[in-house]
Parts: C-alpha cells; structure tokens; sequence
C-alpha cells in the first residue's frame, strides 16, 4: 500500500505497508532506472526541476490523513501547513506578513474547515485575522 501525490514541480511517494521500487524513465522507450527501494514508513520526494532525491521516514497516520478528512502537521511552517490546507477547500488561508511563514504548526484539522485552522494558529501566536470572500488572511 502506498501514497503517490506529484503537485508544485515534485513528487512523494509515502510506503504505508510492504515495499515499493520505485523507477523512472528518461524517455517512453527507455529502460527504467530504478531511483529507490522504499520499505513500510518511508516517504520519496522528487523535485522535478533538479531531480534531487530525498528519503526520509514520515508518519504514516499525517500521510493517510486527507482519507478522513483531515490534515496532520507536527512542526511544520505556517507556510507549508496553508499551502496543504488551501488544496482542500474553497476557503483559501493567507499568510499576510513574510515573516509569519516559518512560525511552527502542529495539530490535525478538518480539510474542510480551513477557517478554523486560520483562528487556531491567530489564537496561538496573538494573530489579526481578516475575512473578505473565501480568503482568510494572518496577520501581526
């Protein structure tokens, strides 16, 4: 069982269970060139623009998440967890000030209800929240 999700120029792969070789190739009459051997837990990311590999360990409950409804974030930015939100719902979460995108986020929230994670982290770090349409932005 695995997770494949490819958005913003790369591509993730979680292993959930059992083991995965993953394999790319150059043109559609080439040979596959094998990249990684995934086993239970671990997650693949491929930037499309360098071709970088990384694998790291994830946690399987965060990668399965949007199943549920839900999205899990332990110690992620402002920046990233919004951008994860956003891909959900109508209601689009905006980070106001540059320098609020590294301020760190845990938690799980309904993918549906991205005004909720808005008042969450503007209650946490004493945040202005301003509503216009289906944009919810953080400010200081």
């Amino acid at each position: 069982k695995f997770d494949v999700r490819r958005d913003h120029g790369r591509l993730v792969v979680v292993l959930i269970e059992g083991k995965v070789v993953v394999s790319r190739k150059a043109s559609p009459r080439a040979r596959p060139v094998e990249i990684a051997t995934l086993t239970s837990g671990q997650r693949l990311t491929v930037r499309s623009s360098t071709e970088v590999v990384a694998i790291d360990r994830t946690k399987i409950e965060a990668a399965v998440a949007w199943r549920r409804g839900e999205v899990m974030f332990y110690d992620s930015s402002l920046a990233d967890a919004s951008a994860e939100l956003n891909r959900y719902g109508s209601t689009q979460v905006v980070v106001g000030d540059p320098e609020l995108n590294g301020l760190r986020v845990s938690g799980v929230f309904d993918t549906q209800d991205p005004s909720d994670f808005a008042r969450v982290v503007a209650d946490l770090y004493h945040l202005r929240l301003e509503r216009k349409d289906n944009v919810v932005t953080l400010r200081r």
